[in-house]
């Protein structure tokens, strides 16, 4: 049988690469609804330009009116796509609450995952603890037939029971090792932890 951990500590749920993975796409469309709404703004420009005409003459510093200066401000604003441009922030909109209550659903989800797969643990360890004392005991049964067989008190049939019986406890303390070791996988995969060890 082979050894690891088992958690038996009720643990809140936190994350894992399938929550992370939603909540980069909530983000990631949390943007694009941002640049979709940012669509339907106006567009400003602003544009500066400086010119000076110079006449040839270095020397004469009384005329300053040789400079141009100019400052432009202009707006646009798309109106035959406003209609498109709303529908659009509409939609956008209403993917991004979608897309959030999937997020909070499936958290509350993971989380009740979590909580049964934790009880599933912890009845599969008394359970685990309780096979573990009836091989003892069903070791000693064995023994003691063995050595009432040697003195001629039970018969081959009778001993032939207690080994059966000793192999059967001996499977069953096995299958329920490997339950709770598959339990504690679950648990591990559900949190995105290393699988048997390794990612």
């Amino acid at each position: 049988v082979p050894e690891f951990n088992i958690d038996l500590e009720n643990s809140e749920f936190e994350s894992n690469n399938l929550l992370e993975q939603k909540l980069n796409s909530l983000k990631i469309n949390k943007l694009l609804h941002l640049q979709t709404t940012m669509n339907l703004l106006p567009t400003i420009s602003i544009g500066y330009s400086f010119g000076h005409y110079d006449q040839g003459d270095v020397n004469a510093f009384s005329d300053y009116t040789r400079d141009s200066q100019s400052l432009i401000l202009s707006a646009s604003w798309n109106v035959f796509g406003l209609m498109d441009n709303f529908e659009n922030i509409l939609r956008s909109k209403r993917n991004l609450k979608i897309q959030k209550l999937d997020y909070v659903k499936s958290k509350r989800d993971y989380g009740l995952q979590l909580t049964n797969l934790q009880n599933d643990v912890k009845t599969l360890k008394r359970s685990f603890d309780l096979y573990e004392e009836k091989l003892k005991l069903a070791e000693e049964n064995l023994n003691m037939a063995q050595e009432h067989f040697r003195l001629g008190m039970i018969s081959l049939l009778d001993l032939d029971r207690s080994k059966i019986d000793f192999q059967n406890t001996q499977l069953a303390s096995i299958q329920n090792n490997y339950r709770l070791m598959k339990k504690q996988e679950e648990i591990n995969l559900l949190s995105s932890d290393k699988i048997l060890g390794k990612w």
